[in-house]
């Protein structure tokens, strides 16, 4: 059974479903603040620099009266087909007319490949999602250099948690899930890659790729001491990437519009101007 929330809504309007990514599940968008990430070791708010509570599109369209809809993936890490049969039956399920589609990371990939079973498709919006790939995977090259530059700044207590953090991250790194998404995936080559008829597009992208600070050392930033220049990632580049998807890849290619703001890859889901920005262009063909 598919763990589901829906709420909803004004039956006359688009439902709206979201979509996470790797390794999350439905709180990213309904609840974050029960969200976590590294296999569950921290919060989600740990690489969310702005305060206050935490909402996404999903709280804004809620209250708007528009009926919303998110769910677990049943392998947050598996397969990008496994999650598209569930977000069609989710579709089926709730039974509206009208249907947008919004992915957070590897979400909006979903999104793109479920899009020709979807009926009454109205939109997509894709933020911070690879679309030519990412080059995440090499952070599992990075990990061991890394945690002896952290291990110095830490105590005990952080230096046990780290260390689990890291394992989890590695295997999580060496997924099949992760190889779907890198540049030129057979995955990736597989997906539509023209715009479904009468769909409004848009994709949002990152170019500040601090992920998180711990006493003044900042992830990626800190990694320039360890790797040399001219095999630093796109994605960790100040300007060009959001610390796991570079601006570049974030561009939806059959998009109507396209919006870069300087967010790292999770805040691009909570930021308020992003938000306003998307709900603007969405009011604007209900």
């Amino acid at each position: 059974m598919i763990d589901k929330e829906v709420i909803k809504g004004d039956t006359s309007l688009p439902a709206f479903i979201f979509i996470h990514g790797l390794g999350m599940d439905k709180n990213f968008f309904c609840s974050p603040e029960e969200s976590r990430i590294l296999g569950g070791l921290f919060p989600l708010s740990t690489i969310i620099r702005q305060g206050g509570v935490l909402r996404t599109l999903y709280h804004d369209l809620r209250d708007m009266g528009i009926t919303v809809a998110t769910w677990t993936q049943s392998r947050p890490a598996g397969p990008t087909n496994d999650a598209v049969r569930e977000l069609i039956e989710i579709t089926e399920v709730i039974g509206s007319r009208w249907v947008f589609l919004i992915g957070h990371s590897r979400g909006g990939l979903i999104a793109r490949a479920a899009s020709p079973e979807i009926k009454g498709l109205r939109g997509i919006i894709t933020i911070s999602t690879p679309h030519r790939g990412s080059a995440m995977a090499k952070w599992a090259l990075y990990l061991s250099p890394l945690s002896e530059v952290l291990k110095p700044l830490l105590s005990i207590e952080q230096k046990t948690r780290l260390m689990r953090a890291l394992r989890r991250t590695a295997a999580f790194l060496s997924g099949r899930a992760v190889r779907e998404i890198l540049p030129n995936s057979e995955f990736l080559n597989s997906l539509p890659s023209e715009k479904p008829p009468d769909c409004l597009s848009i994709s949002v992208g990152g170019t500040d790729p601090t992920l998180f600070s711990i006493k003044g050392i900042s992830i990626p930033g800190s990694l320039k001491m360890i790797v040399p220049g001219n095999l630093f990632p796109e994605e960790m580049t100040s300007g060009k990437g959001d610390g796991l998807v570079s601006s570049r890849s974030s561009v939806l290619p059959f998009g109507d519009e396209h919006m870069n703001f300087h967010l790292n890859h999770a805040e691009t889901a909570f930021d308020e101007s992003v938000r306003k920005a998307l709900l603007k262009r969405i009011e604007s063909i209900l």
